[in-house]
């Protein structure tokens, strides 16, 4: 069977699959968080993005070489489901009462590392995080960066025993911390202990490299974790890592300080210079993780402007940072809107 072949199977596939589920009922994404966590990979987000990077990348195509497959994605038929799937994830943002704040990351054009090539080096990305957990440092912006990636991780089912996100307290963050394990020196990304709620949490990262040779065990060994201490293997691939390790991605994070951008009480302390310059860093460094690591796509500040495929990236924003905020303040958030 030839590539072409392929394509058209995988074509007619995604047309009939796209059809049915246009002229069904719409699944509500934004109105129940529950079933919009469960169903998150799903119909319409996942299949939606299949249909927008094929469409695209077919045009692409068409006007580069006349290719005869992109003349049939360019049907009234298809242009027209793919134009009313796109505004119905324009009426679920609407729906959903919640006006992501302008400096959301997620509308961010520029980024702190792509352009000096530093994109998709982990080192400087495990470092960053570990500047910005670390209440004392200079960033201005006291236990936030720490309480929000808490949450964020508690969403994605990271269970670390937090009762109150607010009253979190560090005691200890080392990035790079160093050990010997039968006879070899490794190196921890990052090393916390936590004196609110009590427990270590070691996280160690990848992005584009790959996990060592009994590394995480290793860690283990030389560490010694108890029962309360919490294991968080970080990468952007989903990689399941050897228990007690849980996996967190690398969006997860993005995510927990893009909701930290829209959190209203945030709002009056932004304004002291000191906090304002370390959230700027901040903005600019989830921009990176956001667009360049997860590769989630810019989206405009006005829905309408965008693609069929950010117009699924900002409803499935939503939903993210709309649980995150929920979880940090207690499940008492109320759909807040931020002019």
């Amino acid at each position: 069977m030839t590539a072409n072949d392929h394509f058209q199977q995988a074509y007619a596939k995604l047309r009939k699959e796209l059809i049915i589920a246009m002229e069904s009922t719409t699944k509500t994404l934004l109105t129940n968080n529950e079933s919009s966590a469960e169903n998150d990979n799903d119909f319409p987000l996942e299949f939606a993005k299949k249909i927008a990077l094929i469409y695209e990348s077919e045009q692409v195509k068409k006007i580069a070489e006349g290719n005869s497959l992109a003349v049939e994605f360019t049907d009234g038929k298809l242009r027209s489901l793919l134009e009313t799937l796109k505004k119905q994830y324009h009426a679920l943002i609407e729906e959903s009462k919640f006006q992501l704040n302008p400096d959301d990351p997620l509308f961010c054009t520029v980024d702190a590392f792509s352009l000096i090539e530093w994109g998709l080096k982990e080192v400087p990305h495990t470092k960053m995080l570990a500047f910005f957990l670390d209440p004392k440092r200079e960033h201005g912006l006291d236990n936030l960066p720490m309480g929000f990636l808490l949450a964020a991780a508690s969403v994605s089912e990271v269970e670390i025993g937090v009762e109150n996100y607010q009253e979190i307290s560090v005691g200890k963050i080392e990035a790079e911390r160093w050990i010997k394990v039968n006879g070899k020196k490794l190196r921890l990304d990052i090393y916390i202990e936590m004196e609110i709620p009590k427990c270590r949490i070691l996280i160690e990262g990848k992005i584009e490299g790959k996990q060592g040779e009994d590394q995480l065990s290793d860690y283990k060994s030389g560490f010694k974790p108890e029962e309360n201490d919490v294991l968080i293997y970080l990468t952007p691939n989903g990689e399941t890592p050897e228990e007690p390790w849980c996996h967190l991605d690398w969006k997860d994070v993005a995510l927990a300080f893009c909701a930290l951008a829209n959190y209203g009480e945030f709002e009056p302390i932004k304004k002291g210079k000191h906090c304002h310059d370390g959230y700027e860093l901040l903005r600019l460094w989830t921009s990176t993780l956001l667009h360049h690591v997860c590769g989630v796509p810019v989206v405009s500040k006005k829905p309408e402007d965008d693609t069929l495929q950010n117009a699924v990236a900002h409803a499935s924003h939503i939903i993210k940072v709309k649980e995150i905020l929920e979880e940090y303040k207690g499940g008492q958030y109320a759909g807040q809107q931020i002019a």
